[in-house]
């Protein structure tokens, strides 16, 4: 009986687990767009990529993106993959609380927190 139940709390781990697959990319003010993707894992800043648009196309389905504080005059439109499921989705997030603001070039802005699809 015992060793049901820990094959049982072992299965329920491994579905509620971040899949192997899944990768964290950061993008901030002070990275480079020559940075490669797997340069782009680093917290560090001068490691991430420069734009949004331009880590995205690092993004697979599931991973995580984090955008260090500033503002970026960028147009994102279906960039992102969609999640893997409802329980696993690409995470696109500020790095801290409203520090992030993204500005399509129409002079307005978007503040963003954390955005899933």
């Amino acid at each position: 009986m015992k060793r049901l139940f820990l094959s049982i709390v072992f299965l329920c781990g491994l579905l509620i687990a971040e899949p192997a697959w899944a990768t964290t990319y950061y993008v901030n003010k002070s990275g480079s767009n020559r940075n490669s993707c797997a340069t782009a894992r680093s917290a560090t800043d001068a490691n991430a990529k420069l734009t949004i648009n331009n880590a995205a196309t690092c993004l697979s389905a599931g991973d995580t993106l984090i955008i260090g504080d500033g503002t970026y005059t960028e147009l994102l439109l279906n960039i992102f993959p969609s999640g893997v499921n409802a329980g696993n989705p690409t995470i696109v997030r500020a790095e801290n609380n409203l520090g992030v603001r993204i500005n399509g070039g129409d002079g307005g802005g978007t503040r963003i927190k954390n955005y899933k699809k």
